[in-house]
């Protein structure tokens, strides 16, 4: 495949390949092959039972079928890093004493590996010459990072006045996914093909990065777990042929460790799907990360989204609901014979007024207030017939410092319900439960205790109203002292880069990620206020200082 080094060009190349949620598989094949081709170990992990339109996760996506008519199954596509947990400044120190003749010199062994002496020397996380290289006060290694980008889109929608699959006009870049979030995705990539190939560039070498890229294409530089040793193209005679690397079964042949591993260790990253319905993607990688010790040293995350290039460090959780009542059938010309849904539900949606006031009492001193609101109300089939059946679905924003089981529990004893919910995703509210009836996240246990009942069960006995959990992502709040965003905002200063924290009014993936403990700022290009609309863009410009950033952090 062509590897597209400019960001903005590698944007276009995105948008162009459709990927509305339930429909990825194309574009994440791409980013897979690019992934590879730069020498990178990507992976594929599979999403739901890998079927062609999986709805495991309650997509809402064209069918799994992509604009070539081609069906395909849903996965992620994500990279275990490999690193250090050495802090920049201690990077660049052991690099000045390479450069000045120090030890380990060329060819010679540090963690085992054979390197080569250049600009960019070893970045390690064990031993120097037999002692130890502490991490300093704030520092960061890649292996501790995480990158999670988003592919997949809303639907294109109708009404656009320029390519919704990629358009470029006065320095914009038109088309769905263009700012959300194809641009920060392409950024990325490309900044990891920049940082390999400034790894692999001898020292004065005026190769292009295509061109450094190409000369070691010739080999496969790692093997994946249970595949066996790849033959190269081109070996030839020479590279290290000192002592053997203790990751030698990485590659074809310990002597050609010298051209083929190089001194760039870089993060896990992880490219998701259906971010814009169910986060049935970074909760399929979670569990991933989870049972596979590969991932144990992640301590932090950027989740790049649409931020204007601006760190938010916090943002509102959301709890997703829909509250069921069930009734008794009858014919209107005698409505005592039945029992109406609808007007159970009324009851519920009155006390769920009240519950919203107490609600708004509290507050954030950065997010403000947490809401309620009700959104969709169903029910009934003809105006002759007395409903049995009504629902309404609600959406609730919680703020850092609430638990979202707890507000789940509160609104069920609010409207005389029984908490009931899916089995896909973390244990978010493993307190209280009930009977799993399908939706989002898991809700799992006994059920909850009631204040009243309302319904009628099959045997005509009162029963509670269903309140259902689609789902619950948690409220993020990382302080701005933190030592990851510190380092962070010393490089976005030496670009240029207002570095100010700032926070956020929606959620993001991060909200899984932060419950399963690893801290993180949501970054990237673009505006949220551009996200989903019709004509949707992205600057080149914020696509460009993104990539030239992500270089920068990746020690380019």
């Amino acid at each position: 495949m062509e590897i597209i080094s400019n960001p903005v060009e590698l944007a276009k190349k995105l948008v162009s390949i459709r990927s509305e949620s339930g429909s990825e598989g194309e574009v994440a094949e791409y980013i897979f092959e690019y992934l590879r081709g730069i020498g990178l170990p990507a992976e594929k992990l599979e999403v739901g039972d890998g079927k062609v339109g999986d709805r495991s996760g309650g997509g809402t996506g064209a069918g799994g079928v992509n604009d070539k008519g081609v069906g395909e199954g849903r996965f992620c596509v994500f990279v275990a890093g490999e690193g250090t947990v050495l802090g920049r400044d201690k990077i660049l120190e052991k690099n000045k004493v390479l450069e000045n003749g120090g030890v380990p010199g060329a060819g010679e062994v540090l963690e085992g590996v054979p390197i080569e002496k250049s600009d960019s020397a070893a970045e390690r996380d064990e031993v120097l010459e037999g002692v130890p290289i502490e991490k300093s006060d704030g520092a960061v290694g890649l292996c501790e990072v995480l990158f999670i980008n988003h592919i997949d889109t809303v639907p294109v929608g109708e009404g656009w006045k320029h390519n919704p699959y990629g358009e470029i006009v006065d320095g914009k870049l038109y088309g769905r996914g263009s700012c959300d979030n194809k641009g920060s995705g392409a950024a990325l990539l490309a900044a990891l093909l920049a940082a390999l190939a400034g790894r692999r560039r001898t020292s004065g070498s005026n190769l292009t990065d295509q061109q450094v890229l190409l000369d070691h294409k010739k080999i496969d530089h790692v093997r994946l777990p249970g595949e066996k040793n790849r033959k190269t193209a081109d070996l030839k005679a020479g590279g290290s042929a000192g002592k053997k690397s203790a990751r030698a079964d990485s590659v074809t042949d310990s002597t050609t460790v010298k051209s083929v591993r190089t001194d760039f260790w870089y993060p896990s990253i992880c490219f998701t799907i259906g971010e814009e319905n169910t986060f049935i993607g970074i909760k399929t990688f979670i569990k991933k990360m989870a049972q596979d010790e590969r991932f144990k040293n992640i301590k932090y995350c950027i989740n790049l989204e649409p931020t204007e290039l601006k760190i938010v460090r916090a943002h509102k959780g959301q709890i997703h609901l829909t509250i069921r009542a069930k009734g008794k059938a009858a014919h209107a010309s005698d409505p005592s014979k039945g029992e109406n849904a609808i007007l159970k539900l009324n009851t519920a949606i009155n006390n769920l007024r009240e519950f919203g006031d107490r609600l708004a009492e509290v507050k954030h001193e950065l997010l403000g207030n947490s809401t309620m609101n009700i959104g969709v109300i169903k029910g009934g089939t003809a105006s002759n017939t007395v409903p049995d059946f009504a629902e309404m679905e609600v959406d609730i924003r919680i703020v850092p410092g609430q638990d979202g089981g707890k507000v789940v529990e509160e609104i069920a004893k609010a409207v005389g319900g029984r908490v009931v919910g899916g089995e896909v995703g973390a244990e978010t509210v493993g307190a209280i439960g009930g009977r799993i009836v399908g939706g989002g996240t898991g809700v799992k246990g006994g059920d909850v205790e009631t204040m009243s009942t309302v319904g009628t069960s099959d045997s005509g006995e009162s029963a509670p109203l269903e309140v259902v959990v689609n789902h619950i992502y948690s409220p993020v709040e990382m302080p701005s002292s933190s030592p990851f965003i510190e380092n962070f905002r010393k490089i976005l200063r030496e670009e240029g880069v207002d570095s100010e924290p700032e926070i956020g009014g929606y959620t993001t993936e991060f909200s899984d990620l932060a419950e399963a403990g690893i801290e993180g700022f949501i970054f990237g290009a673009g505006s949220i206020n551009q996200a989903h609309k019709i004509d949707e863009f992205v600057e080149g410009e914020q696509v460009e200082k993104l990539y030239m950033v992500l270089r920068r952090f990746l020690g380019d």
